[in-house]
């Protein structure tokens, strides 16, 4: 297991409608401007033939899967999308600052999010909810940039929460 590490899911069996486009892209912006010497894996149901030996690709169909089997990988881990891209030098320590609003999720936005048609949408009000029911303060940090996630506290949370589809936490 390595101390830290960067993975990317990939949803889809082949990837995007766009042959990996952005996959591409935000691949080829890590390798760029990442200042560390970090592992990237890939965890997807099929291997995109354009992957090099710098990328490990680990097969595994499904969402949350996926995020499971990266528990396994290192310490911490930071969840990257397809569609993230670096466009400057930065380090792993400017990567797991996190970002969120620095207001609590209010009663009204929990009831929009538990009332939505989108089910990931509607999976957050549950876990605001629940969160709310213990006590607990919550902020939102739904937003598409990196997710770090230190993987012990997340194999916490699995055993104690059901996230549903997607990680709504």
């Amino acid at each position: 297991m390595h101390k830290k590490a960067i993975v990317y899911p990939l949803k889809y069996p082949g990837g995007s409608t766009h042959d990996n486009f952005e996959l591409r892209h935000s691949l080829r912006a890590l390798d760029k401007h990442l200042q560390d010497d970090v592992p990237v894996y890939l965890i997807s149901a099929k291997k995109p033939e354009f992957l090099n030996d710098k990328i490990i690709h680990i097969k595994e169909k499904g969402y949350m899967k996926a995020m499971i089997k990266a528990c396994e990988l290192a310490d911490e881990i930071i969840w990257w999308n397809d569609d993230i891209y670096l466009i400057k030098d930065l380090n792993w320590e400017y990567l797991r600052s996190w970002r969120r609003t620095s207001a609590q999720v209010g009663i009204k936005a929990q009831k929009q999010r538990l009332e939505s048609s989108n089910g990931w949408s509607r999976n957050l009000g549950k876990v605001i909810q629940k969160l709310r029911e213990k006590g607990l303060t919550t902020y939102s940090y739904v937003s598409h940039s990196p997710y770090l996630y230190e993987t012990k506290k997340l194999k916490e949370l699995f055993e104690e929460w059901d996230f549903g589809y997607k990680t709504s936490m």
